[in-house]
This record gives C-alpha cells, structure tokens and sequence, in this order.
C-alpha cells in the first residue's frame, strides 16, 4: 500500500559534499480518497521522543511502532531537517 519507504536519516549529494538529514515528521492519510478520510501526523519532539497527534489527541510513539502501522495509513509527506553542511 505504501511505496514510500521511510528513513530516519538521508545522505544527499549536494555538489562535492554528503548532506545529512534527520526525519522530524510525518503526515499520513486514512482513507479511499484526499479529499474525504482522516490525516495523522506524527512529529518528532525536541527532545527525540515522537508524538501522535490525531485530531484533539497527542499520544507518545515510537518510529518503529509507526513503521509497522505503515500499512494502515498512506504517507501524504515527510519533513526532514539538515543537520550537517
């Protein structure tokens, strides 16, 4: 269901360099269509623990625990953060 293969970390070719980049967040959909169903995101917090966040409700996770869900949900986008230059 999922072609999108999640990494916690990517190392990108920029120029002569490796860039390095940390994965701090996921929006996912549940649902037959975009414009009908239900979006979950799950953010990563400061201090590297992540959240659940569905509608009013934020609950603790963990990226494995959300990898292994992944065939409940569609990823709509991931947020990636540069850490090295």
């Amino acid at each position: 269901m999922n072609p999108v293969k999640v990494e916690e970390k990517l190392v990108l070719e920029e120029g002569d360099k490796n860039v390095t980049y940390q994965l701090t967040g996921i929006i996912s959909h549940k649902g037959s269509e975009l414009k009908c169903g239900h979006y979950i995101a799950f953010i990563k917090q400061p201090d590297k623990t992540w959240a659940k966040c569905d509608d009013s409700t934020v609950r603790q996770t963990d990226l494995k625990q959300i990898k292994s869900q992944q065939n409940t949900f569609q990823i709509y986008m991931l947020g990636y953060e540069q850490v090295t230059r």
